[in-house]
């Protein structure tokens, strides 16, 4: 039987949400951060996702000329042809698909001052830290970074770290964040949201956003 391309997006979409699901199994539902892209002079935009559907490019090609993938992403054919019919160029380069901004994730545990951190997205609030390192675990498989609120970060580093594709490093400010980032290319980033000023967490985002590319030392894959 031969499929049209909204059938297979379907078929994707459908996978995507399962695989999903079975991953957070009975953990609670949290609002996940949108992806974030980098555009050049508004005419490229360029996507770190693995898997480009309709749903993951809703919104993010404006006035952009070309999109730019990681050689191994998965398009599908419905956007191949959306992307056709706007006159917007597909195009595959590893370099560029890895400047694109990776979604973060802010998750908080045991955590008091999380109301400022609302005001800049969503903050998944979870009551015991199993549930909250599972919830982290899970984004780090979808290639997000996780910002980790908690009063507890040292535990919870100890805690997130038992998982093998997690990196999870304690901070107490951006100045640690901006050393230990270059060094370890942690992809949760556990702090006690009390010694980061309100003022302070757009300096926070933009440094996890200009280390994300970093690759992690050798002996730290496992």
């Amino acid at each position: 039987m031969q499929l049209n391309s909204e059938q297979i997006e379907r078929i994707v979409r459908l996978v995507v949400q399962q695989v999903r699901a079975l991953a957070k199994s009975s953990e609670p539902t949290v609002t996940l951060a949108p992806s974030v892209e980098i555009s050049t002079d508004g005419s490229e935009v360029a996507l770190a996702d693995r898997v480009v559907t309709m749903e993951t490019l809703e919104g993010k090609i404006g006035g952009a000329k070309a999109l730019v993938v990681s050689p191994s992403a998965i398009v599908t054919p419905a956007v191949r042809d959306a992307l056709r019919d706007r006159g917007v160029q597909l195009r595959r380069d590893s370099e560029a698909a890895k400047r694109a901004k990776k979604p973060v994730e802010v998750l908080a545990f045991a955590a008091s001052g999380v109301t400022s951190w609302r005001e800049r997205g969503p903050v998944g609030v979870f009551i015991d830290l199993t549930s909250t390192v599972k919830q982290a675990a899970l984004a780090v498989q979808q290639d997000k970074i996780v910002v980790l609120l908690t009063e507890s970060p040292e535990a919870a580093c100890c805690a997130a770290n038992r998982d093998a594709q997690v990196r999870a490093v304690s901070i107490d400010s951006i100045a640690t964040l901006e050393r230990v980032l270059p060094q370890t290319a942690a992809n949760v980033i556990a702090v006690d949201p009390s010694k980061i000023a309100r003022d302070e967490i757009a300096k926070l985002m933009e440094t996890i956003h200009l280390h994300q590319t970093v690759a992690p030392p050798a002996a730290l894959l496992r």
